[in-house]
């Protein structure tokens, strides 16, 4: 979907992501706050950093990423996205954060992690390239990219993203394909598959942290560090 696309549909986005999620009898919201308690542990209990969300959309991980990092004010969080509909909600919605579609008016080299959550699947494939490397651009030598994406091997995946409308031009990335791209930009990439169970079986989410290498999660992330070689 085009960037006018999210706009059109900006006002209406949680509402249509929640009702496409429903199978699993959670919201947009609990996923965004996953993805972020994800994050947190990536970087580690040490973290002190700017963070920059890559296609923040309507700034619902943003947002659960402020909240994750609320006790402790030197993590500074701010997100961008194409579409200038989604950030101005984004950026009436959250306070003490900041966002911009003006992707020039971010420094290079400036920020210690930079995630994108479920955007890569939004990106044609000759353009992947080339927005991992903006992504990475804006990232420190030795920061952190995070990536979430669907996991194409999950057939209730494959289901919920066939019947969304927010997903009807996706492409879904196979983890060894992004995992490839990340590699071609010197990054030595991990592998970790996320939200196994529903949740009617929530009292097994516990578990969740060793499954990481099943390919069974409805999504995973891939995760390394920047070199001085990325540019």
């Amino acid at each position: 979907m085009s960037a006018d696309g999210f706009d059109k549909i900006s006002s209406s986005y949680k509402s249509i992501l929640d009702n496409d999620v429903k199978m699993s009898g959670e919201d947009a919201d609990y996923f965004a706050l996953y993805k972020a308690q994800c994050v947190k542990r990536v970087l580690g209990p040490g973290f002190n950093g700017r963070i920059l969300d890559f296609g923040s959309g309507i700034g619902l991980t943003a947002r659960s990423l402020k909240y994750i990092f609320d006790d402790n004010p030197s993590v500074e969080i701010s997100g961008f996205d194409v579409s200038e509909g989604s950030i101005n909600i984004s950026s009436q919605r959250i306070k003490g954060a900041h966002f911009t579609s003006d992707f020039g008016s971010l420094a290079k080299n400036s920020f210690d992690c930079v995630i994108m959550a479920n955007v890569m699947h939004h990106v044609k494939p000759p353009d992947r390239n080339r927005v991992l490397s903006d992504a990475l651009s804006v990232l420190k030598n030795g920061g952190m990219v995070i990536i979430f994406e669907h996991n194409p091997y999950n057939p209730l995946t494959r289901m919920v993203v066939r019947s969304s409308p927010i997903d009807k031009d996706a492409e879904l990335v196979a983890p060894k394909k992004m995992s490839a791209l990340l590699t071609e930009c010197n990054i030595s990439v991990s592998v970790k598959y996320i939200v196994f169970f529903p949740k009617f079986l929530k009292a097994l989410r516990i578990l969740e942290r060793v499954l990481g290498e099943l390919p069974l999660g409805a999504q995973y992330m891939c995760y390394g560090r920047k070199t001085g070689h990325n540019g």
